[in-house]
């Protein structure tokens, strides 16, 4: 039989943040050496700039804001990649081509490049010198920086171009404003190596050799990758708009996520304008991907993550720190009839760092029934995509889904552990009443209570004010299935806590308790009614916060003491 679509969307409450903290295993370490002189540039002495203070960036000085702004860029691609090797920057403000109606933001180049050196994974091929120092793991030009960054100084001072710098570190920079973070972090790409060797104008290779970024490039129209083209062929390359291409398997299969600038092979498009533009051909995505990357090749506005260029780093051999995912459910049970399907939503976020590829949600418990998910638009909750298909997150991004258990022989209530997985990463942790289902299966018509639980910061936490003080939270009910008594607890779970439960019935409009709060209450629910109810959590001690174990369920029941709903939220001393 078809399923139901419940109208409730799988929020998250912030798990990403309060759940989990991913730290990048052996990130790589990033300096940045500052090159300005006394009085310019990172040591320009005048005060903050109070947008970019209120943005986060508490520098004392502009300059100092502008190095705060600068390193915390750094620090992304940092915790993105892997290396044993520190990885130095040059970096200085200088002026650079600004007009009232255009400007050079940066100018960003690996100082030097590196072939056949011990570690190598292709002979004969160039490598930027960060990626060179990483395979080698040592740093094989020690006398100089690994990267030239130099960022237009003109901009705001003696040029009339109408957009000036932002520095504050929270992606959301003014009406007008140009994202510091934003640009240092597509420049860093460049030295790391976002960029091809071959020359532009006469399409030779350096020195006669591969580079480790052209081998990824393909002509569509004739199907020649750059190692295989001549020289006139490279250059007919460079500006066949629409058809150069990056073929690297990586980018290949995270290329789900454009709308736009994508081939149905799933080859995405580079920046290939006729006429050529120099510092912008080959070296960039097109603009016509959509949703915009961070590496085209005009600014695109504030972004604090990298995008695709995550992928085309792992296709030029980087080593990438996996994301981490997390997920939720709502509702969190169900309990139908055989052969009715109980359907339910659930969200994956994707924490990062670099894009998530191909997730999707797998029953990791036994049970007689059949599965099925599908990606779901999460403002709307109605489906998109096709059914079973995983797909890819970008960093920060949530994708929610609706899945659904179509029972074909009777259960008792069972937890089913699912796993919310992606290729590249390992699956989000399983934590019971939040990412579990609770679902059970019947001959006979039974209670299916619907549960959605709130709180008063609509986060997902009830807060108890000091250690003997009180947080409260309210649930919401929707019977689905047949009419019943059901009595109405909470408990602690697993876990003893230093806490006392009290719930009650609420009037709905006003929620204003029915009866005294006590340790449980019973109600006759029918079939659609929507009963709400009101949890009262004092404390007797201090709770730590750890949303993942301290937490509140409440739990609906049947006169045979079945469950036939449940939902939780974490709980803390405050």
């Amino acid at each position: 039989m078809p399923y139901t679509l419940l109208r409730i969307f799988a929020g998250l409450f912030l798990i990403s943040r309060l759940l989990f903290h991913p730290e990048a295993a052996q990130a790589a370490t990033i300096t940045v050496v500052n090159l300005d002189g006394p009085g310019e540039g990172f040591n320009d002495p005048s005060p903050p700039d109070p947008a970019s203070t209120a943005g986060g960036n508490n520098g004392p000085t502009l300059g100092a804001q502008r190095l705060v702004a600068f390193q915390s860029a750094a620090n992304i691609w940092g915790g993105l990649l892997s290396s044993p090797v520190e990885i130095r920057i040059s970096a200085n403000f200088n002026p650079l081509p600004c007009t009232s109606g255009s400007a050079v933001l940066g100018r960003t180049t690996p100082v030097t490049a590196h072939r056949d050196f011990a570690g190598a994974p292709l002979t004969n091929t160039w490598y930027p010198q960060a990626l060179a120092n990483r395979f080698a793991a040592a740093d094989l030009a020690p006398s100089v920086n690994d990267i030239s960054a130099v960022f237009n100084s003109a901009i705001g001072t003696t040029c009339s171009f109408p957009r000036v710098w932002y520095y504050g570190l929270d992606a959301n920079p003014p009406d007008g404003l140009l994202d510091f973070v934003a640009v240092v972090l597509h420049e860093l790409g460049h030295g790391l190596g976002f960029v091809s060797f071959v020359d532009l104008a006469t399409g030779a290779k350096l020195q006669e050799l591969d580079d480790v970024f052209s081998r990824n490039l393909e002509d569509h129209s004739t199907a020649k990758l750059y190692p295989d083209m001549t020289n006139t062929e490279r250059v007919n390359a460079s500006q066949n708009t629409g058809n150069l291409h990056w073929v690297g398997a990586n980018v290949v299969a995270a290329s789900n996520r454009l709308t736009a600038g994508v081939h149905p092979t799933g080859h995405v498009q580079m920046f290939a304008p006729n006429p050529q533009q120099s510092g912008s051909s080959v070296s960039h995505f097109d603009t016509a991907t959509t949703p915009d990357e961070l590496m085209e090749p005009f600014y695109t506005g504030p972004k604090d993550n990298v995008g695709l260029a995550s992928e085309l780093f792992r296709d030029l051999g980087w080593e990438i720190t996996p994301p981490s995912v997390v997920s939720a459910v709502l509702p969190s049970s169900r309990s139908v009839l055989v052969d009715v399907s109980a359907a339910a939503f659930a969200t994956i976020i994707n924490v990062g760092p670099g894009t998530a590829i191909g997730c999707g949600i797998t029953p990791l418990t036994s049970i007689p029934a059949t599965f099925f998910y599908q990606a779901t638009n999460p403002f709307t909750n109605q489906i998109i995509g096709t059914p079973n298909t995983p797909l890819s997150i970008a960093t920060g991004g949530a994708q929610s889904f609706v899945f659904a258990f179509t029972p074909t022989a009777p259960f008792a209530p069972t937890d089913v552990h699912l796993s919310f997985g992606c290729a590249n990463s390992t699956p989000s942790p399983i934590i019971t009443g939040l990412n579990t289902f609770l679902l059970s299966a019947s001959a006979t018509p039974v209670p299916d209570i619907v549960t959605a639980a709130a709180t008063l910061n609509n986060d997902g936490i009830v807060n108890i004010l000091a250690a003997t003080g009180t947080g409260v939270f309210a649930v919401a009910t929707v019977n689905l299935g047949a009419g019943s008594a059901i009595t109405a607890s909470a408990d602690t779970g697993a876990v003893v806590l230093p806490v006392s439960i009290a719930i009650c019935e609420t009037n709905p409009g006003t929620g204003v308790c029915l009866t005294s709060p006590g340790g449980s209450v019973t109600t006759q629910i029918n079939t659609n009614a929507t009963p709400t109810f009101g949890i009262f959590v004092t404390g007797m001690g201090h709770v730590p916060f750890d949303p993942a174990a301290n937490r509140i369920f409440v739990r609906f029941k049947d006169a045979a003491g079945v469950t036939r709903g449940s939902t939780s939220v974490a709980v803390r001393t405050q």
